[in-house]
């Protein structure tokens, strides 16, 4: 089960014209005690039941997936959790895995950006290697990923349901081409991909979300990833997230829900000040 993250994102939001918009930078910390006691109170649904509260909506809204950590599982798809892969690329010669997370997470924020070429990240690790090169390194690595069953069931119920359906992840285009050759039932599901490498922004960015509400031309719609932030930072550009840490356990995070953590926020950082003044 994922813990709560500590991470700053930006909290004061506004609307103009019915869209969902940044206004300041006061920084939302989802270890926020205030903040942790709202996601505590959250209903734990599993994933048929996140079906049928899409399909009951009002509307057919766009339903949004993630791919790695909720379509895809394994190597290093679930940011954060890649200790399986690494271990196993450490025991066939390659990196140490203390190296290779270290060198992964400072590679992957530039390649997924399209900062720097994929190629750089296996390059990367390939450097610490004793035996493996980088061209088996990342074999290894995308041979390592599996689908999952209960998400890709979910994918197809709200297809079927009528509503339209993308992928939006932190992910490069080659790899993309590769999951698509892969698993083309899955991909038939989907009427829309964007990619990180592609729109230049990594989410929990507001760019990366505000690029992909354009691109659909809604202003709501429905998110679904497996890291709680990306989940907060999706409803504070208007959409219904879903944390989906895996087929049985998943919360609905919503706008309202991001404007009850702000006004907590504000509060607890307005308690902490009349402490300190008090001193």
């Amino acid at each position: 089960m994922n813990s709560i993250p500590t991470v700053l994102l930006y909290a004061n939001v506004s609307h103009s014209d019915g869209m969902t918009c940044f206004q300041a930078c006061t920084p939302l910390s989802l270890s926020c005690p205030h903040i942790s006691s709202i996601f505590s109170n959250m209903r734990t649904m599993n994933s048929s039941e996140v079906a049928q509260a899409i399909q009951d909506g009002s509307s057919r809204l766009p339903v949004i997936f993630d791919m790695g950590g909720v379509l895809l599982r394994g190597g290093t798809m679930c940011a954060g959790d890649e200790s399986g892969i690494f271990n196993k690329l450490s025991a066939l010669g390659g990196p140490p895995r203390r190296s290779a997370r270290s060198v992964w997470h400072q590679v992957m924020q530039a390649t997924e950006t399209g900062a720097m070429p994929e190629a750089y990240a296996w390059e990367q690790l390939a450097a610490n290697s004793s035996r493996l090169g980088a061209s088996e390194i990342r074999s290894l690595i995308m041979d390592d990923v599996y689908p999952v069953p209960a998400a890709i069931e979910l994918l197809r119920k709200v297809k079927e349901s009528g509503h339209t359906t993308a992928i939006a992840s932190n992910h490069y285009e080659s790899w993309m081409a590769h999951w698509i050759r892969k698993y083309p039932e899955m991909f038939t599901l989907v009427d829309h991909v964007y990619f990180s490498q592609n729109i230049g922004h990594r989410k929990p960015s507001e760019e990366f979300f505000k690029s992909v509400l354009k691109s659909l031309n809604v202003k709501r719609g429905w998110f679904i990833d497996d890291r709680r932030e990306n989940c907060v930072a999706a409803a504070q550009c208007g959409l219904t997230a879903v944390y989906f840490q895996d087929d049985r356990h998943c919360e609905i995070i919503s706008p309202l829900d991001v404007r009850r953590m702000t006004k907590a926020s504000s509060s607890s950082q307005l308690h902490h000040s009349r402490q300190e003044r008090s001193l």
